[in-house]
C-alpha cells in the first residue's frame, strides 16, 4: 500500500489523514511515477525514471518505437504488458495514452512527456 498522489501532491481525507491507494490503482500511480520521472535524476537510484522526456528531439517518425523502448526500459520488473500505445503530438506538447494489462485487469495511462 503506498500514500495516494494527485498532481504530485499527497491527498488528505476528510479527517486530515493521507490517503492510500492499493492494489491495480497503487500499480498505476507506480507506473506513472516510473513515466514521468527522468531516469538517472535519483542519484541513489539511476535506473528509476524513464527517458520519455527526450522523445520532443526524436524524429517523429521515430518516435513510436524509441517510446516503446524507453516504457519498456522504465517498466522493467514491473508485471504488466504493453497492449496500446497512442503518441499524441499536438504542436506543442507530446503525451502518451497506454493500454496495459496487468494479470487479467487493463489499466488505461494517459500522461504528459
Amino acid at each position: 500500500m503506498e500514500l495516494k498522489l494527485k498532481n504530485g501532491e499527497y491527498v488528505k481525507d476528510g479527517y486530515h489523514d493521507l490517503e492510500s491507494v492499493s492494489g491495480a490503482e497503487e500499480t498505476a500511480q507506480r507506473i506513472m511515477m516510473k513515466l514521468r520521472a527522468r531516469r538517472g535524476g535519483f542519484a541513489l537510484m539511476p535506473d528509476y525514471g524513464s527517458r520519455l522526456y527526450t522523445l520532443a528531439s526524436v524524429r517523429p517518425g521515430r518516435r513510436e518505437g524509441m517510446a516503446r523502448q524507453f516504457i519498456a526500459e522504465a517498466l522493467e520488473g514491473e508485471k504488466v504488458l504493453l497492449e496500446e500505445l497512442k503518441l499524441v503530438d499536438d504542436g506543442d506538447n507530446l503525451s502518451l495514452e497506454l493500454g496495459l494489462k496487468l494479470g487479467g485487469q487493463r489499466l488505461n495511462i494517459t500522461t504528459g512527456i
